[in-house]
């Protein structure tokens, strides 16, 4: 769903989203839904944005048509937001305790995912299909990840849950928005994301910062 930093309510901004869906998906006899949510449905406190996305999987699924929820953790490509940072100071920045695993995602991984199911509408019933790297790694781990595939020192610094909701207001997000950062965060460092289970198939760390940050880090020194 395209974000707007300055919604409101982000509960409301979601079900907005997904009650018309629903509605056409009823009228006209709709009978799959591909959408992407967030990983950890079922986390029993208050997780911000990611309680927003498993609102919108009540809502879809109540329109009776056979349903995949999408559900990718972190993003990758959350960290190309700091390319300068990464370039010039040789630093990323999250709210994330150093040494706890973050489970991540490559953005493609979850395309990949949407377009299999797409492409072979035979599947039925409602699951939730989760979309994520074959191993989580610390912040720690992936500075260390970074170091080698960009060939500099690279390292990882940890801010407050209050200063990374206050860079989302610094650009303009709504105090909606950044209360549901902020719990996002919370709800991270609470271990919202379960542990990787042994097989699971994805886009390493490595191999997307080969293939997507190094080039964007690379671009940006040109």
């Amino acid at each position: 769903m395209p974000p707007n930093f300055r919604a409101l309510d982000v509960t409301a901004r979601y079900l907005g989203f997904a009650r018309p869906i629903a509605a056409a998906v009823r009228a006209h006899g709709v009978r799959r839904i591909v959408a992407v949510s967030s990983l950890g449905r079922g986390f029993p406190g208050r997780a911000g944005l990611l309680s927003a996305a498993w609102a919108l999987d009540d809502v879809l699924e109540a329109s009776g048509a056979a349903y995949r929820s999408l559900q990718p953790p972190f993003f990758m490509e959350n960290l190309l937001h700091q390319v300068a940072s990464i370039r010039d100071q040789g630093t990323f920045v999250l709210a994330a305790d150093p040494d706890q695993p973050l489970a991540a995602v490559a953005g493609n991984d979850i395309a990949r995912a949407a377009a299999g199911l797409l492409a072979h509408p035979t599947w039925t019933g409602q699951e939730d299909v989760p979309v994520r790297e074959p191993v989580d790694h610390t912040p720690r781990e992936m500075a260390e990840i970074m170091t080698e595939v960009l060939e500099r020192p690279i390292a990882y610094r940890q801010t407050t849950v209050a200063d990374y909701g206050a860079q989302y207001a610094a650009h303009g997000a709504s105090p909606a928005i950044v209360q549901g950062v902020v719990e996002m965060a919370q709800a991270q460092a609470a271990g919202v994301y379960p542990p990787a289970p042994a097989g699971t198939d994805g886009t390493s760390f490595g191999d997307w910062c080969d293939l997507v940050l190094a080039p964007a880090v690379a671009s940006a020194e040109a």
